[in-house]
C-alpha cells in the first residue's frame, strides 16, 4: 500500500532517485534508465518514481540538470582553492587541474553520456549546453584570477583539451596523467600567447618548411 512520504522523507528520496539516476546512466546509458533500474538502484519502492516524476524523461532532465550544476559547484570550488594557493601561475594552474582530475568515475562517466546524446535526445540537449556554458565560465574565471591574458579561442581550446582528455582517459591508460594534461594547457597558453604577442614570429614558425 503507497503511502504519501512526510515532507522531509520525500526530498530525501527524490534525491535518492536523482543520484540513482546519474549512476544508471553511467553504467548503462540514456537508454538505459528505466524506473525499476533506477527505483531498485535508489532502494525505494517502483511507484516512488512515478509520485515524483511525470515520465521516465522528466526524471533523467531533472537528473542530469542537478548533476550539471553540482559539477560545476565542484569546478567553481576547485578555481576557488587554488587561486587561494597562491605561489606562481604554473602552481595554481596545476592544482586547479589535478582537482578536476578526481572527480569520481561514475561522475565522470555521466558527463560523457550528457554529452554524447544530446544531439538524440530533447530532454538532455539543455543540460549539456548547460554544462558547456558553465565550463566555459569557469575556465575564464580561472584564467582571469591567475591574471593569464586570454581570448574566446583560448578558452575554449583549453575547455576542448581537458574534455577531450577526459574522454580518452576513460578509454587508454596512457591518458589517465593530470600531469600531462598541465604540459599541454601550459604549451597550448604559451602558444597561443606568441601568436597574439608576436604574430610575425608565430607566422616565421608556419612557413617554417615541413621535413
Amino acid at each position: 500500500m503507497w503511502v504519501m512520504p512526510s515532507p522531509q522523507k520525500g526530498r530525501h528520496r527524490r534525491e535518492l532517485l536523482l543520484r540513482a539516476t546519474i549512476e544508471v546512466v553511467a553504467e548503462r546509458g540514456v537508454a538505459g534508465v528505466t524506473h525499476r533500474a533506477v527505483t531498485e538502484r535508489a532502494g525505494v519502492p517502483l511507484a516512488t518514481a512515478s509520485y515524483y516524476f511525470s515520465s521516465i524523461d522528466e526524471l533523467v532532465y531533472e537528473a542530469l540538470k542537478q548533476f550539471a550544476e553540482q559539477r560545476m559547484r565542484l569546478l567553481v570550488d576547485a578555481v576557488g582553492s587554488a587561486l587561494d594557493q597562491g605561489g606562481t601561475i604554473g602552481e595554481a594552474l596545476q592544482a586547479l587541474l589535478f582537482a578536476m582530475s578526481e572527480l569520481p568515475l561514475t561522475d565522470r562517466m555521466a558527463f560523457y553520456e550528457i554529452l554524447c546524446n544530446a544531439p538524440r535526445t530533447k530532454e538532455i540537449a539543455e543540460p549539456a549546453r548547460s554544462t558547456i556554458d558553465r565550463y566555459t565560465q569557469v575556465v575564464t574565471e580561472a584564467m582571469t584570477g591567475l591574471d593569464l591574458p586570454q581570448d574566446k579561442v583560448q578558452t575554449q581550446a583549453l575547455l576542448a583539451l581537458g574534455i577531450g582528455y577526459g574522454m580518452l582517459r576513460l578509454a587508454h591508460p596512457d591518458f589517465d596523467n593530470p600531469q600531462w594534461l598541465f604540459e599541454a594547457m601550459r604549451d597550448l597558453h604559451i602558444g597561443r600567447s606568441v601568436v597574439r604577442d608576436e604574430p610575425e614570429r608565430a607566422k616565421d614558425l608556419l612557413d617554417r618548411p615541413a621535413k
